[in-house]
C-alpha cells in the first residue's frame, strides 16, 4: 500500500490501515506539500508502542525556492554507512552504484523526521523523552548542511505486527522532488523488495553468505554447526560494553550448502537447568550453479554408446524392486559360490586322504 502526498482523513480508513500492516502488510508513505505532517502524527503515531505504526514523527515542513541559488536544493545523504539499514545498503555501502550517487536527487521540500532524545540515566528532563522505538529504524538521512555533524533523518522505517512501514520525509512527485529519474525507481523497487520480504528472510543464505542473528546479550556457548559436524563459534558483532538487551553475531564461512545451526544457551533461573536454544538456517548452492533444465529420458538414451544396456525405471518403487531384485541375485550367486567351494573341498580332501590310506594299507600287507 503506497500514500503519497495525502493524508487519510476517516478514522475508519486508518483503523484499516493498522489492521493490513499488523496483518503482515507493507506501507509506504511519502510525504508532500499537500500532506499536513500534524495530521500525520496524529493519524499514525502514538505514545504507546503497540498502536505506534510511525515510528518517528514527522517535523515541520521546509521548502525552497527552485530559483533561488543562495541556499540551493536539500539532498539525501548518500555517504557510505559501515552497518547500513537493509533498504539503506542498495545506496550506501562500498558496493552502491556510482551512477545513483553521481546523479542524486534535487529535493526542495521536506518534512525531516524528529529523531527521539535518549532517555538520561540521571533522570531529570531527559526521563520523559521517547525511546528509541527499534534498533536501526533510520534509513537514510538527509545531507547535513553547515556545522552539522549529521543530517535530519529523511527516510524511517518500522515494524508492527508482522508487517512492515516505510516513511519517505518528501514528495514522490515533482512538487518537491526533482531530477529523480535515476534515484526513485530504484528506491521504488528497493522499498517494495523490502516490505514484501518475508520475516524469515534473513534465514534463507546462499554458500558464501553470511550469517546474522540477534540473540540476547546473556547468552553463552554460541556456536555455530555445519552440516556434517565441526561446531564453531561465531563473532560477536556488537561492541562489547554495549548496553543492550541483544547483541548481533556473524559467520562468514558457509562453504557448503545445507541445514546450518545457531546455538546457545541462557543462564538458569531458580535453581532450573540452562535453557538450550537452535535456530537453524538454510544455506543453497549459488542460483548460477543450478540453472540446469531437466534432461530428457530420450536425449539420454540417444547418448547411450552401443552395447552399454541400461533400463530407465518411472518411479521409486521400481527402483526399490530392481535394487532388491540385485541384492537376491548377488545372495543366490554367493550361496552357489559357496557350495562349489564345500564341493571341491570335499572332493580334494576325500582324493587326498583316500590315496593315503590306500598307500597304508598296500604298506602292510607287504
Amino acid at each position: 500500500m503506497v500514500l503519497a502526498n495525502v493524508e487519510p482523513r476517516d478514522a475508519k480508513l486508518i483503523a484499516a490501515l493498522r489492521d493490513y500492516v499488523r496483518e503482515g502488510g507493507g506501507l509506504l508513505v511519502f510525504g508532500g506539500h499537500k500532506a499536513d505532517p500534524e495530521k500525520l502524527n496524529a493519524s499514525f503515531w502514538s505514545e504507546d508502542p503497540a498502536e505506534r505504526l510511525l515510528p518517528y514523527r514527522f517535523g515541520k515542513a521546509q521548502s525552497r525556492d527552485r530559483g533561488d541559488t543562495s541556499e540551493g536544493h536539500f539532498a539525501f545523504d548518500l555517504g557510505f554507512q559501515e552497518d547500513p539499514h537493509p533498504l539503506g545498503e542498495p545506496f550506501t555501502n562500498v558496493q552502491a552504484d556510482d551512477w545513483i550517487k553521481r546523479v542524486p536527487p534535487k529535493i526542495w521540500g521536506r518534512t525531516p523526521f524528529i529523531e527521539p532524545i535518549v532517555t538520561g540515566s540521571n533522570g531529570g528532563a531527559e526521563a520523559d523523552a521517547p525511546k528509541e522505538p527499534e534498533a536501526r529504524a533510520i534509513v537514510l538521512r538527509f545531507r547535513p548542511g553547515a556545522g552539522q555533524d549529521e543530517g535530519s533523518p529523511a527516510v524511517v522505517s518500522g515494524t508492527f505486527g508482522e508487517g512492515r512501514t516505510v516513511w519517505v520525509g518528501t514528495s514522490v512527485d515533482n512538487g518537491w522532488l526533482d531530477r529523480s529519474v535515476l534515484f526513485l525507481p530504484v528506491f521504488l523497487e528497493e522499498a517494495a523488495m523490502y516490505l514484501t520480504r518475508p520475516s524469515d528472510a534473513g534465514r534463507n543464505l546462499e554458500v558464501g553468505g553470511i550469517l546474522r542473528a540477534m540473540i540476547p546479550a546473556t547468552a553463552e556457548q554460541v556456536r555455530v554447526a555445519p552440516p556434517g559436524g565441526g561446531a564453531v563459534s561465531p563473532r560477536q558483532r556488537t561492541p562489547e560494553g554495549e548496553d543492550s538487551g541483544r547483541v548481533e553475531y556473524e559467520h562468514d564461512v558457509l562453504g557448503r550448502s545445507g541445514v546450518w545451526a545457531l546455538t546457545y544457551e541462557l543462564p538458569a533461573f531458580g535453581g532450573s537447568e540452562p535453557e538450550k536454544k537452535r535456530e537453524l538456517f538454510a544455506v543453497n548452492p549459488d542460483p548460477y550453479e543450478g540453472l540446469l533444465l531437466p534432461a530428457s529420458r530420450d536425449a539420454v538414451a540417444a547418448g547411450i554408446p552401443e552395447g552399454l544396456e541400461l533400463r530407465f525405471l518411472g518411479s521409486y518403487e521400481e527402483v526399490g524392486e530392481d535394487i532388491k531384485e540385485a541384492r537376491e541375485g548377488e545372495i543366490t550367486h554367493l550361496l552357489l559360490y559357496i557350495v562349489l567351494a564345500i564341493l571341491l573341498l570335499e572332493s580334494f580332501l576325500a582324493a587326498r586322504f583316500g590315496r593315503r590310506g590306500q598307500q597304508t594299507e598296500q604298506g602292510g600287507a607287504a
